[in-house]
């Protein structure tokens, strides 16, 4: 007798059934790794622009023979508004990083709007005290420098002096444009070296723990409600360099 194979397969309720659970669990999963993959991008660029920047302010010191970073051609004892310092900052820049657009002190053209995390406006963070730099990768780079940051070596702090600040956009006039997604800021150590804003250094060179990015003024919390975003930078490097929030 000849044996007959049954052909075994699925019913159209059972392929909608499975198709709808697939698309239940895409709906769910989706979003949280798209999420992932931009912080994962964020943060490669940030570390990108933070060693660039780095090793920019070392090498700046290097070239000029001095262990200060109030030692070298960026200062001169003048206030920040003066227009020789700002040609003189401009040269060194230049001189240093690939520019290719730089606004000095009064010139607002490189100003970009930001928001904080929790999407209240931020206003325009790039402001006129600031010498700002578009480099060729479309990072926007703002240094605001004080007249002089002579170090207090009797501080048993990794700071002994604060010289300016540096505000980073890692991606320009490109969305999100929001401070701890997009847009960091970081303080210039006496001897050039970087820290993150409201840091375990910062905090401990003003003496004061409120100024730590996870229990005062500058958060940077998972409560995205509430968190400005200033203290981030400090959180992300401290946290090996990951975007847990």
């Amino acid at each position: 007798m000849t044996k007959i194979k049954k052909a075994f397969g699925f019913t159209l309720a059972e392929v909608l059934i499975t198709l709808a659970v697939i698309g239940v669990v895409a709906a769910m999963t989706i979003p949280t790794m798209v999420a992932n993959y931009q912080k994962t991008q964020y943060v490669t660029q940030l570390k990108k622009s933070y060693t660039v920047i780095q090793q920019a302010l070392k090498q700046i010191m290097a070239s000029e023979g001095v262990t200060q970073f109030d030692q070298t051609g960026l200062f001169d004892g003048t206030d920040y508004q003066n227009a020789a310092r700002n040609d003189k900052i401009d040269e060194i820049i230049r001189t240093n990083f690939k520019v290719v657009k730089s606004c000095k002190n009064g010139d607002d053209s490189c100003q970009v709007a930001y928001k904080f995390i929790n999407q209240g406006s931020g206003g325009n963070d790039f402001g006129s005290n600031y010498y700002k730099f578009y480099t060729t990768d479309g990072t926007l780079f703002g240094l605001n420098l004080g007249t002089s940051c002579p170090p207090n070596l009797l501080k048993t702090t990794k700071i002994k002096a604060v010289c300016g600040y540096v505000k980073v956009d890692i991606n320009g006039v490109k969305n999100p444009n929001t401070m701890g997604r997009d847009f960091f800021e970081f303080l210039i150590g006496h001897d050039g070296t970087l820290y993150g804003t409201a840091s375990h250094e910062d905090a401990d060179y003003n003496n004061n723990q409120q100024m730590y990015w996870g229990t005062g003024f500058f958060p940077c919390s998972n409560d995205t409600n509430t968190s400005f975003g200033y203290g981030c930078a400090g959180r992300i490097i401290e946290e090996g360099w990951q975007m847990n929030y």
